[in-house]
């Protein structure tokens, strides 16, 4: 499969990929409120991203014609890097025009809010259906691993490390590119299983759990609840959201080290460390702020201060309590 894969046009294949994320949600529509009739949101732009992909690859074989221009220089994997996130974010945005009746320009915020994992929004969860709020968390957690780092998951070939490398990634953690990316989606994907039974054990929906653990887990802030975590007023659910945070924004080689319990490593990574300071000074000056302006307990100022100080320190977003009245 993969050496027939690397016959073809790498653009291409980016946008067979990206219309395989965007029709991604249809996998649950039986199972969502509506969801039957609003997966043809999905399915269109997904299916003819995919078909304009292969359109592509048939008339851009890289057999020593046309693809020979395309040589992994230092610009050409950077350019391609580009068009992968151009492309997905157009694409991704289509969903939003069509079947939220949005604006361009808010259909392209809410696809480069998720993609990017920004977390910015300008959509209101409470008059957004099911399978809607689930697409925006999905692209939040494709958005956290990369175009790039997706499809080196199946295919990878001679031009792989230079694009892995231009999309921003270091985490080379296995001795070949194909074994380190095949070993960070699995990763991934275990932190988001676990993440979800978390949520689920001490009291969210399962729907909820998976949307708030890919949001997590990718540092984005997506959320199913106008408040945020907030809105639950849950001590357990703020700590299993504190450990997906902390997750999400830890180095993957850092994390590799810590599935294979190798804690006195993990400890001595200067990552690590600098996060430990930084949250060991914050965490306890925000307590006591926060309890003298609210005329809070410390113990209730400690929860605040710890969860809002981790969702800023990992860019995550998630609030605990709303931002209007802090000192």
């Amino acid at each position: 499969m993969a050496s027939r894969l690397t016959k073809y046009s790498l653009p291409g294949r980016i946008m067979m990929l990206v219309g395989l994320l965007v029709s991604f949600p249809i996998v649950l529509a039986p199972f969502l409120e509506n969801g039957l009739r609003e997966a043809v949101w999905f399915l269109v732009p997904g299916a003819g991203s995919v078909a304009l992909g292969m359109l592509v690859c048939a008339f851009w074989r890289q057999d020593g014609t046309m693809d020979t221009a395309w040589r992994p220089t230092l610009q050409r994997t950077s350019l391609t890097v580009l068009f992968a996130w151009v492309w997905g974010i157009l694409v991704g945005s289509l969903p939003f025009l069509f079947g939220m009746g949005l604006t361009p320009v808010q259909a392209l915020f809410e696809s480069v809010s998720g993609w990017t994992t920004t977390g910015l929004s300008v959509i209101d969860v409470t008059k957004c259906s099911d399978l809607f709020l689930f697409y925006r968390s999905f692209i939040q957690f494709c958005g956290g691993l990369g175009f790039v780092a997706v499809m080196m998951v199946i295919v990878v070939e001679k031009q792989s490390m230079s694009l892995y490398n231009a999309e921003g990634h270091s985490d080379q953690i296995k001795p070949n590119l194909k074994k380190s990316a095949q070993a960070i989606g699995l990763m991934y994907c275990g932190f988001l299983l676990a993440g979800t039974i978390a949520y689920r054990l001490v009291g969210m929906s399962w729907f909820d759990g998976v949307n708030h653990a890919m949001c997590a887990l990718s540092t984005g802030g997506f959320s199913t609840r106008l408040n945020s975590i907030g809105e639950y007023e849950s001590v357990a659910i703020d700590i299993v959201t504190i450990v997906l945070m902390l997750i999400g924004t830890t180095n993957f080689a850092a994390l590799m080290l810590l599935v294979k319990g190798k804690w006195k490593k993990f400890s001595k990574i200067s990552e690590v460390r600098f996060m430990a300071v930084v949250l060991l000074v914050v965490i306890p000056l925000m307590t006591v702020s926060l309890s003298n302006a609210f005329q809070l307990s410390l113990w209730d100022g400690f929860k605040h201060a710890a969860f809002d100080s981790v969702s800023a320190l990992s860019t995550s977003g998630f609030s605990s309590m709303a931002y209007d009245a802090w000192p």
